[in-house]
């Protein structure tokens, strides 16, 4: 298991990293094109879920599911460090997505 010190270094460098992504498609929007939008928004989504995932640690809430409490697997943060659900939550929330994804899908 990863100390808290090791945690808290591994969000902040893929935040560093998140953040150096979004700097050079801001310092190039002139030439993006829509892969290159794509990419400047899941960085900005990125950069969002790590810094709420370094106050969670500072709260002495990591690794604990906002929905349901329970604990998060620890190949899982390993994974994705800055997930904040467990697998179960994570599967509902999509479950509940695909339907509103799918009508707007139809609206287009």
């Amino acid at each position: 298991m990863l100390s808290q010190d090791e945690i808290r270094e591994r969000l902040r460098a893929d935040l560093a990293w998140c953040l150096a992504v979004r700097e050079h498609f801001l310092g190039n929007l002139a030439s993006c094109d829509e892969g290159d939008w794509a990419s400047l928004l899941r960085a900005e989504e990125r950069i969002s879920d790590l810094e709420r995932a370094l106050q969670r640690l500072d709260r002495g809430e990591y690794g604990i599911c906002e929905r349901c409490g329970a604990e998060i697997p620890e190949d899982r943060l390993e994974m994705l460090p800055e997930c904040s659900l467990c697998v179960a939550c994570a599967a509902d929330m999509e479950r509940a997505r695909q339907p509103r994804l799918r009508l707007a899908a139809q609206v287009q």
